[in-house]
Parts: structure tokens; sequence; C-alpha cells
């Protein structure tokens, strides 16, 4: 299949969203068809693969599956939510990009609505037409997820579940604790 050079992927903001952190970022990320290879774009980086119909070349990933990817995360001793990401993964399931993640956190980006608004499954079937899959797949723990797409978990995920701030409050309590540890050992 002959390839014409255009945006195969590309986020669907209105106005207001191009205004927004959210819109702003969203509208940098961009799969462009350059004949014989395909481009990612994202915050001034630009990252070449292939797609499934292109000749493969060695040293150049191949583009297989669009994955929607949702799983509870697991904070210790609170509560359990979910954390959704947009996944671009290629041969053996490995993570190319992380497109998005979405999650009730408020120091996430994207919430479900959100992410299902700028990001569409529709936005994805010029990559389908190319052979590359899209799927919805969901896990219980986010260990399976990372065994699934080797480098889609953000370590702020890995560590401690939800986010970033999360780690930090973590960090801060066993900063906290230490602390006045040593001031109760250091007044005996």
């Amino acid at each position: 299949m002959d390839c014409v050079p255009g945006i195969l992927i590309e986020a669907r903001l209105n106005d207001l969203d191009r205004r927004t952190r959210v819109g702003k970022i969203a509208a940098q990320q961009t799969l462009t068809d350059e004949g014989d290879r395909i481009i990612w774009s994202e915050a001034g980086r630009r990252v070449e693969w292939t797609l499934p119909d292109q000749p493969a070349r060695a040293d150049v990933p191949c583009l297989r599956a669009v994955v929607l990817a949702t799983s509870a995360t697991q904070v210790p001793g609170g509560t359990s939510s979910d954390v959704t990401l947009l996944l671009l993964v290629g041969d053996g399931g490995r993570t190319l990009a992380r497109v998005a993640r979405a999650s009730l956190d408020l120091t996430d980006l994207y919430d479900p609505t959100n992410l299902d608004r700028i990001w569409p499954a529709s936005v994805f079937t010029a990559v389908q037409a190319h052979g590359v899959d899209y799927r919805v797949e969901t896990y219980e723990h986010l260990s399976d997820l990372d065994a699934a797409h080797a480098g889609s978990v953000p370590t702020s995920l890995r560590f401690v579940g939800q986010s970033a701030n999360t780690f930090a409050w973590w960090l801060a309590g066993a900063a906290i604790l230490i602390i006045g540890l040593v001031w109760v050992l250091g007044r005996s």
C-alpha cells in the first residue's frame, strides 16, 4: 500500500482545549506519515518508526498497536483508584510512547472524560488502515500492565500508586518521622 504523507494521529481539540495545559501538550503530539516511515512528534522530540504495511528496517521499531490500558493503583494504606494510560506499542508489547495518563487524581492532566473526548478511538482509524491494532486492556495491578507493555508505567506510579504528589507526601512524612526521632533521641 502506497503511503501519502500526512498526519495519521493528532488530538481532537476544541478552542477551549487549545488554551489549556492539556490542550497545549496534546497539540504537540502527532504521528506523521512520511511515505517509507512515520514520525512521532512530542514536545519538540521526533522519533522514527514504521507501520506494519511499510518495509521493515533494522533498528527502527514498528508501531503495532494503540492500547488504552486501565489498571487499579495500589496506594499503601490508602484507597485504590483506576488509572488509564494511552500507549503506542511496538513489537513484543514494548511501549514506544505514552500519549496520555488519566485518573481522578487532580495531579494528572486528564480525567477519563477529557481523555475520551481529546483522544477518542476514532482518532486512530488512519493507523488502523495500515494494520495497527486498537485495543482496550484492563489489568488488576500496575505491575501486570508494565509487564505486558514494558516502560508503560511511570516511576511515580510504580513506587506508590497514583501520582508524583503521593510520592512527595510519603517522602515528606518519612522526613518528619526521622526528624522527630532524632529530636527525641537527642533529648535522652
